[in-house]
């Protein structure tokens, strides 16, 4: 662990020198980071719970909360972008993920290289305020309409094809020498 922790500090000095700093806040624009150290200030409703995990109560307001609560002593590349969120007090600006690497490996320089090239050419640099979702809420209800449309394409092309009539009628599963009764 001590090693991953040199090299990132050697990666980050790395990615500082390379893609420079932000002028306005002095930050780096990507980072590397272990998820376990990460925290942020959340508003929301937060479970309160006793020593013996047992609920005692929900509380709303801002508390400094697990910024990565679904990984697992993993490290993070991010990026720093504009605070678009209304539910992060973090200031005018973030670190968002954009990669994780997989627990237990160890940090790899070129892995880290060919996320962040891959990040500045399909990630835009100056989204309309418009188009970015104010809350974590919103991004989510944002993907879910995205893939039910998709879902929803995707029926539409098969509808009235052979490959859904077969869908319908159970003939899309064939497996040679082998006869199905239903």
């Amino acid at each position: 662990m001590l090693s991953d922790s040199i090299d990132a500090q050697n990666f980050n000095n790395k990615l500082r020198e390379r893609y420079g700093i932000h002028v306005e806040t002095l930050l780096p624009h990507f980072r590397i980071v272990f998820s376990d150290e990460q925290y942020e200030k959340q508003y929301g409703t937060h479970r309160i719970f006793s020593e013996g995990g047992i609920f005692l109560r929900g509380e709303t307001g801002v508390r400094n909360a697990p910024k990565y609560g679904w990984l697992d002593g993993q490290w993070v590349i991010e990026r720093l972008h504009p605070n678009n969120f209304q539910d992060v007090f973090e200031g005018a600006f973030t670190y968002e993920p954009l990669y994780a690497f997989k627990k237990g490996l160890p940090l790899n320089y070129d892995i880290m290289e060919l996320v962040v090239k891959a990040a500045l050419k399909i990630i835009p640099v100056d989204v309309p305020a418009s188009v970015v979702p104010k809350t974590r809420e919103q991004a989510q209800y944002n993907h879910n309409e995205k893939m039910s449309k998709e879902s929803s394409d995707i029926l539409n092309k098969l509808d009235g094809t052979a490959i859904q009539s077969a869908l319908h009628d159970g003939g899309a599963v064939t497996v040679p020498n082998k006869v199905f009764n239903g």
